[in-house]
């Protein structure tokens, strides 16, 4: 078995505790709402992006990239967000309409 050198292993550890206290310190809200953002508004982010900034939206997006053929452009990988947004709006299509169900309240 080969011996460790203390100050490595503990200059090891230090990092790895930096690191973990970096992770700690993510606002999930932030990234939530930035996710939202970049999907919500995603023209608006493309004219205002670098080149390498429209390079990963494009990626982010379009994973599979864009193909333009017949006047039609098409991706041949949908991303995972408009995946799981395609199965909640697939899971709702059993539901009825409540309009013009809900109590009315006067003015």
């Amino acid at each position: 078995m080969k011996p460790t050198n203390s100050n490595s292993t503990s200059s090891m550890l230090a990092e790895m505790q930096e690191h973990d206290a970096k992770l700690e310190s993510y606002d999930a809200d932030a990234v939530l709402n930035f996710a939202g953002h970049v999907i919500l508004n995603p023209a608006r982010l493309w004219a205002e992006f670098l080149s390498d900034q429209k390079q990963r939206l494009q990626k982010v997006l379009f994973p599979q990239g864009v193909t333009f053929a017949n006047g039609i452009y098409r991706t041949t990988e949908t991303c995972l967000f408009f995946k799981l947004l395609q199965e909640s709006e697939g899971q709702k299509t059993g539901l009825a309409t409540l309009t013009g169900i809900e109590p009315v309240h006067p003015p």
